[in-house]
């Protein structure tokens, strides 16, 4: 093998997001991603709930929708107050859910979300993991 052919296969290995994925992120870490996942998908899926039974559930989602947003990405003044306190309440949620399982900033676990979109394994591991945590209630 040239140096060149292996210097642009080592290149390629170390720049690659599914060599990283696969090799950055620990088993504690990968369980910590899962569990506030997992918490934070159950308080998305109750806020959903009560912010459907919102009057003003229509109008929003609607506004939402025509935008390809989430009703919650919306500007304040287009969330009625009853959606806008829900979505505040997710945010603060998850936020908390966030630290409490580790994670210092956002940005740490939105990087493993970003991850999980291109590794197909790490996406496995965190679906067992989340599996695990449904199981264990």
């Amino acid at each position: 093998m040239t140096i060149k052919l292996l210097l642009t296969l080592m290149f390629w290995l170390a720049s690659s997001p599914l060599v990283w994925a696969q090799v950055k992120f620990s088993e504690e870490k990968i369980t910590s991603y899962a569990k506030a996942a997992h918490a934070i998908e159950q308080k998305r899926t109750e806020i959903l709930q009560r912010a459907t039974s919102s009057p003003d559930w229509t109008v929003v989602s609607q506004k939402a929708t025509a935008r390809g947003l989430n009703v919650c990405d919306l500007a304040k003044e287009e969330q009625t107050g009853v959606i806008e306190t829900l979505c505040r309440e997710l945010f603060d949620f998850a936020q908390q859910e966030r630290r409490r399982n580790g994670f210092d900033s956002n940005s740490e676990f939105n990087q493993m979300t970003r991850a999980l979109q291109q590794d197909r394994i790490l996406q496995e591991k965190v679906r067992r993991k989340i599996a695990e945590q449904g199981a264990g209630r």
